[in-house]
């Protein structure tokens, strides 16, 4: 029958691009002694192999990600396939390649499902879901894999083997796939899981490391517009300078002054609040008091139009909480180095990120800081031109 030809023929097209995936490695003949250059060209005979498959599994990805989504673990093998001479490089391409993929496929919103065994679902949603599940296993298996790759320029204690310069350079390729994720996506599926692993490489001796995680925070704190980010990112960083007792490398804190937070005033939510409460309270009086309905029902249609003015502005006051409380996670890690480690290295950071954001301190922290700024001054702790040059910016700033 016809259909039977069209299943026949779809089976012949399925097994023609299977094969079309399939790389056989090509070995020297080891009858006889192999010069170096043979060996060379047969790994690069390899690797171009290599190169064309990785190639069509990603464009067919990139094409069609809610029919080839399974390409993802296919790609995934060939990072961890165990090839001496091969394996820093598949371990690049792959990383980069998906990389891109996921850059490109993921979606503007998080993943949730809750199994529901009895629940009937239509098609179309059935399929969107198994979609979302394999692509949320995909990008978790790739982040595992990443953040293995980046644990390489840590040593542990007692760990006594030398960082050779292709643990290096594939710990810095994952580092560096962490932060651009973060950038393209900043609120998928595992994004807070991101910024606890990069965050503690602010303070790695690696300067590229440092530079390509400060690079990506600053390009947050600049372009995010919901702010929940923004204060996981200095959530995280308190808990760095904290736990490490002060003892990380200035670029820890000096990535804090990038913050967009000068129009924040910390008294302004509070007074919001109160501003509400006291409408809801009046629209609960009019209901009560009123005696003429016409007269009543007027009442509460302007006092609910004024709420409704005050919901409008809802969006804007979410993010301004959030400002709000990342400006005092910020405060706290400063007045802590300024109170606690005055001599860590970290003090002209601090202060220069004080002078550029003291006028969102409220009068009751402003009276501490001068105090522990004047404390500074008279223990001749602040030594160097710049120091003193940043504690005079604090003082003069509007």
């Amino acid at each position: 029958s016809s259909s039977d030809e069209d299943e026949s023929s779809s089976d012949e097209d399925e097994s023609s691009s299977d094969d079309d995936y399939n790389v056989e490695k090509v070995e020297g003949d080891l009858s006889r002694p192999v010069s170096m250059a043979e060996m060379l060209a047969l790994r690069e005979q390899n690797i171009n192999q290599y190169k064309y498959k990785i190639g069509l599994l990603s464009s067919a990805l990139l094409e069609d990600p809610h029919n080839k989504v399974m390409n993802i673990a296919r790609l995934l093998e060939i990072f961890d396939e165990w090839s001496p001479e091969l394996q820093v490089t598949l371990k690049k391409l792959v990383t980069v390649s998906l990389l891109e993929v996921f850059k490109d496929i993921l979606p503007g919103y998080q993943i949730k499902h809750q199994d529901e065994p009895n629940v009937k679902l239509k098609k179309e949603t059935r399929d969107l879901r198994n979609f979302e599940k394999s692509l949320l296993k995909g990008y978790r298996g790739y982040l595992t894999r990443m953040e293995k790759l980046a644990s390489r320029l840590y040593k542990k204690k007692g760990d006594t083997r030398t960082r050779t310069a292709k643990d290096i350079s594939l710990g810095e390729l994952a580092v560096k796939s962490f932060c651009e994720l973060l950038i393209a996506h900043p609120y998928f599926n595992y994004s807070n899981n991101i910024v606890r692993l990069v965050v503690p490489y602010l303070d790695n001796p690696n300067q590229t490391v440092r530079t390509c995680v400060a690079e990506c925070f600053k390009h947050i704190f600049t372009h995010d517009k919901r702010g929940e980010i923004i204060l996981e990112i200095v959530r995280k960083i308190n808990e760095l300078v904290k736990t490490r007792k002060h003892t990380v490398r200035p670029d820890v804190v000096a990535v804090l002054s990038h913050l967009k937070i000068k129009d924040v005033n910390l008294d302004q939510l509070k007074e919001a609040e109160i501003k509400e409460k006291k409408l809801q309270d009046k629209k609960s009086r009019i209901i009560n008091l009123s005696k003429k309905e016409k007269k009543r029902q007027k009442r509460i249609a302007e006092v609910e139009k004024e709420l409704l003015e005050t919901k409008a502005e809802e969006n804007k006051q979410t993010r301004l909480t959030l400002l709000t409380e990342t400006t005092k996670m910020v405060f706290t890690v400063y007045f802590r180095i300024l109170k606690s480690a005055p001599t860590s290295g970290l003090l002209s950071e601090t202060l220069q990120g004080l002078a550029k954001f003291a006028h969102c301190i409220n009068l009751e922290f402003y009276h501490d800081l001068v105090i522990v700024l004047n404390r500074l001054m008279a223990t001749g702790e602040l030594k160097t031109v710049r120091t003193q040059f940043n504690c005079s910016l604090v003082f003069n700033s509007p």
